[in-house]
């Protein structure tokens, strides 16, 4: 996974940045590996308790970002870059034949799909906000993201698969979706 986030390009400017890109990336990554909402004081109280933490021993992470930055460099880095991960990760998945387990009839997954906004302000906007105009005239600004997971009723992991930006469309530029085969999976 590290070599996937090494190859995302960093925006930020050379030599100003006290946390690397791939610290930051790793960190949000191991967020959601331990289930744990507040990383760093976790791993800071493991390393005064032990001398050492998770996420330098599992994850390579040199240092933890406070949640604030970890925002600040995430919401810079575009969601495709992360795409390869994803595609990595089903290919070995499906060379171990783990996704056997999760299907519901032979070569049948079952994939629970959700949206959720994660953005919302009646000020700020940007070219790829959603907006809503109120019956009052007032507008909302916000994102979205479609989100959706492999599961199976006897197992308690599910397995999150690319999200996908809900976005504004204007009917003109239709984007074809090709459908991926239940048996590539």
């Amino acid at each position: 996974m590290a070599s996937h986030f090494n190859a995302i390009s960093d925006p930020r400017k050379k030599g100003s940045c006290y946390y690397s890109q791939k610290d930051v990336l790793m960190s949000a990554f191991s967020c959601m590996y331990f289930q744990e909402p507040s990383l760093l004081k976790f791993q800071q109280q493991m390393e005064d308790q032990q001398g050492s933490n998770n996420c330098r021993s599992l994850f390579g992470i040199e240092n933890i970002p406070q949640s604030s930055q970890l925002r600040d460099v995430l919401d810079n880095i575009p969601s495709d870059a992360i795409a390869p991960i994803f595609k990595d990760f089903f290919s070995r998945l499906r060379r171990h034949k783990h996704l056997e387990g999760y299907a519901i009839l032979p070569n049948v997954l079952m994939c629970s799909i959700d949206g959720t906004q994660y953005y919302s302000s009646k000020k700020i906007s940007c070219e790829h906000c959603l907006h809503k105009e109120h019956k009052t005239g007032e507008k909302t600004y916000s994102h979205a993201v479609l989100q959706g997971a492999i599961m199976h009723p006897d197992k308690k992991q599910v397995i999150p698969v690319m999200p996908e930006a809900i976005q504004n469309t204007d009917g003109s530029k239709n984007k074809i979706v090709k459908q991926m085969p239940l048996n590539a999976l």
